[in-house]
């Protein structure tokens, strides 16, 4: 077996170095080796603790390029999902926008002929209630004149009383079917509004959320 002949680098003591040595200690001064060879097999000394110190040292530098390898990824995953999140927030307000848009067409389509209903019912009513005081205060003025009977004066009045209760009863349910409508239409708008602005504040804190991971991995 071929030996060679090298010198301890903490004392310089001469340490004879076999031919498959990896790992030697100078019989001196107890400095552990390691042994190194070159391409032609030719072994140079390296101290077992700087040679640790720099295995370290590659062992650190593998691990910052890890992490900076897992930050760039992490920021890229970031900024894709937000990509992601603003494109699926543009689509929920342009359907929500369209469900506002087809609750108005709805809304003017079904309310015409209920405005037409809900005028002519006031027409009607109004034209019941003036005959209704037109009896009612001709009844009284036949009373004072002492030109008819009492009954006949009671008589008028419960007819004017009559025509009176079914003007309104004529306005109300004419007027019905529109405020019915006119609810049912407020209330599927004030729904796709609050949806409206779920959607924009659910849509903000995922955002801020992901814009800190971004900002995050870039100022490490």
């Amino acid at each position: 077996m071929t030996t060679t002949n090298l010198n301890c680098r903490n004392c310089g003591s001469s340490l004879p170095i076999p031919g498959d040595a990896e790992f030697i200690r100078c019989q001196y001064c107890s400095t552990p080796h390691m042994v190194q060879r070159s391409g032609d097999g030719s072994p140079s000394l390296t101290m077992l603790e700087a040679a640790v110190e720099r295995v370290g040292q590659d062992v650190r530098a593998v691990d910052a390029k890890t992490a900076d390898l897992l930050r760039m990824n992490e920021q890229m995953g970031a900024r894709l999902e937000l990509t992601q999140l603003q494109s699926e927030y543009r689509d929920r307000v342009q359907q929500l926008n369209e469900q506002r848009a087809r609750l108005d067409a709805y809304f003017q389509q079904k309310s015409q002929p209920l405005i037409k209903k809900r005028d002519s019912g006031k027409s009607s009513s109004q034209s019941l209630g003036c005959l209704a005081i037109i009896l009612g205060v001709g009844g009284f003025m036949a009373a004072g004149a002492a030109e008819v009977g009492a009954g006949a004066i009671v008589g008028g009045v419960i007819l004017a009383g009559i025509l009176l209760l079914l003007a309104l009863a004529s306005r109300a349910s004419s007027a019905a079917p529109l405020k019915r409508l006119q609810r049912e239409c407020r209330e599927k708008a004030d729904r796709i509004k609050q949806e409206l602005a779920y959607a924009e504040a659910t849509m903000k804190k995922r955002q801020r959320e992901l814009q800190q991971v971004i900002n995050t991995s870039r100022d490490g």
